[in-house]
């Protein structure tokens, strides 16, 4: 996905790692779903645990820059709106995995 030219580079890497971050859970849960192998639900989980952390340490590093002034406040809301659209989906993937798998 191509990001704006606007953007300055702080606001860019976190759309980018929220991205990512997305779009592996989608893999493994497809994974998940596709296989039925509960491998990939304990990946999923490991994925989780690893990535909430990192998700927000990069949401206290946008809304730092925003107080600093190193960051616009619509880059900011716009920055904080796409990290934190992964918290229900993530919620929502994990319902569905934990619904069909006994671990």
């Amino acid at each position: 996905m191509k990001l704006p030219n606007k953007l300055t580079a702080s606001c860019r890497l976190s759309i980018q790692f929220a991205l990512a971050s997305f779009a592996l859970g989608t893999l493994i849960l497809g994974l998940y779903l596709i296989t039925a192998n509960n491998v990939f639900a304990v990946l999923g989980f490991g994925f989780l645990v690893i990535a909430v952390p990192f998700n927000s340490l990069i949401l206290l590093s946008v809304f730092i820059q925003l107080l600093t002034g190193k960051l616009s406040i619509k880059e900011f809301f716009f920055s904080s709106y796409v990290l934190l659209l992964n918290v229900p989906i993530a919620l929502f993937y994990f319902h569905i995995v934990t619904t069909y798998t006994r671990l």
